[in-house]
C-alpha cells in the first residue's frame, strides 16, 4: 500500500477532515462508477450488489460509502481503484500523486481499433509510424478534455475525430 494514502487515512480522524473526506470520497465514487458501467435505473443510480461483489465488501457498506457515511479500508480502497482504473490517492482525497498518469484505457484501446487501418498499411514507413502514433496521442489527449457521459457517445466522438484527422483511417 502507498504510504502517502496510508498517511492520509491514519490522519483522517479529524471530525470536520473525515466529513470532508467522507462527502468527497463518495462523490468521486459515485461519479466514476457511472462512468465506468456501473450505472443502473435503481435509486443508488449505480449497481451497488455488483461493484460490492467485485471488491469484496458488502454491499451495506458500500451503501454507506456511497452516502458519505463510511471511508474504507485501503486494501478497498486500492481494489476499488485497480476495478474503476483510478488513482487510488485521487479516489480517496481528490488529488494526484506526484508523477502518476491517469490513464483511460478503454479510450485510448478505442481509439487504436477505430485507428487500425492507419497502422495496416504495408508501405508504412517507420517516420509515417511515429506520424499515426503522433496523431492517435494527439486525438486522445482532445478526447480526455471531452466530457462524455457514456461509452457510446466517446466512441462516436473518436470516428468522427478519427475521420476529420485521419482520413484514411475510413478507407480500408
Amino acid at each position: 500500500m502507498d504510504v502517502e494514502l496510508s498517511k492520509l487515512i491514519n490522519n483522517a480522524s479529524d471530525t470536520k477532515i473525515f466529513h470532508w473526506l467522507r462527502s468527497g470520497f463518495s462523490s468521486r465514487l459515485n461519479k466514476v462508477l457511472v462512468e465506468s458501467g456501473y450505472e443502473t435505473t435503481k435509486p443508488m443510480r449505480v449497481d451497488v450488489a455488483r461493484f460490492a461483489r467485485e471488491i469484496g465488501c458488502s454491499a451495506t457498506m458500500l451503501r454507506r460509502y456511497l452516502n458519505g457515511l463510511a471511508l474504507p479500508s485501503e486494501q478497498i480502497i486500492e481494489r476499488m481503484a485497480a476495478l474503476l482504473n483510478v488513482d487510488p490517492v485521487w479516489l480517496f482525497c481528490g488529488r494526484h500523486e506526484e508523477g502518476s498518469v491517469n490513464l483511460d484505457q478503454k479510450l485510448l484501446k478505442t481509439i487504436l481499433y477505430q485507428s487500425h487501418p492507419c497502422f495496416a498499411k504495408p508501405e508504412l514507413s517507420y517516420e509515417g509510424f511515429c506520424q499515426e502514433i503522433d496523431r492517435v496521442f494527439t486525438i486522445y489527449e482532445q478526447l480526455r478534455k471531452i466530457d462524455a457521459t457514456t461509452e457510446l457517445e466517446k466512441e462516436k466522438f473518436v470516428s468522427w475525430m478519427l475521420s476529420n484527422m485521419i482520413p484514411s483511417s475510413t478507407s480500408t
